[in-house]
């Protein structure tokens, strides 16, 4: 996005949104759902930070604050950015943890798909719920009103915004499209960043850019892995 754009957007109040997918856990590494299990990051999901907050300090050093999830794998990687953008506020915001799996977390994507049948269960029934989780319904109204509070906090600004794949998928789906179960159609790696212009009419800019992880590799969160 060029120069005049951005500032036409500023002047309009429109919010740039940076979403920041955290660092590699091992849970990701296994193929497993963490929902709100709170593990940390890494050695490889410590240097996907380090390496992302360097270009959001060479791209995004405009910016006038950094929110996160409060969950470990989050606010590590926050606070990774925090350590080179130290002008910067840190927020931690409840509204941007993962989905809530309640007694499922922890499973393989397998076994979410093909024993628990959450997707199928899901998609029959959005105020369905894992026991002891959230319903899609639920799970959507949280992410977006966060998304949409952290915009209006910050009119017109460019915010660094640090969560999780399944948060970031379907956010865009449903800003976007209007339409959460098109999370499918949104790959978020490890380390990675989308930028999103959040106004009237939403607009994606910049979709899971992970060119900065060349040196390090990433993780990738796919469609294929919820089939």
């Amino acid at each position: 996005m060029g120069e005049a754009t951005q500032r036409r957007m500023m002047s309009l109040g429109v919010s740039q949104l940076v979403l920041v997918r955290h660092g590699e856990t091992a849970a990701n590494v296994a193929g497993l759902w963490q929902g709100t299990e709170d593990d940390g990051l890494t050695a490889r999901g410590m240097r996907q930070a380090q390496a992302l907050a360097q270009l959001l300090a060479e791209e995004y050093a405009a910016a006038t604050a950094i929110y996160s999830s409060p969950l470990n794998r989050a606010r590590q990687t926050a606070e990774i950015i925090h350590a080179v953008l130290p002008h910067l506020p840190l927020h931690l915001h409840p509204g941007l943890v993962e989905y809530e799996l309640g007694e499922w977390a922890g499973l393989s994507f397998t076994a979410l798909k093909d024993e628990q049948r959450l997707w199928e269960k899901m998609a029959a029934d959005p105020d369905f719920a894992p026991p002891g989780g959230e319903s899609p319904r639920h799970f959507a109204r949280r992410i977006v009103a966060a998304l949409r509070e952290i915009a209006a906090n910050h009119a017109g600004d460019t915010v660094i915004v640090v969560s999780h794949g399944g948060v970031i998928a379907t956010a865009l789906a449903l800003l976007l499209h209007g339409d959460g179960s098109r999370w499918r159609e949104y790959d978020i790696a490890n380390g990675a960043f989308s930028v999103l212009a959040l106004g009237e009419k939403p607009r994606l800019l910049r979709n899971n850019e992970t060119a900065h992880l060349a040196a390090m590799g990433t993780t990738m969160w796919t469609a294929r892995d919820h089939q």
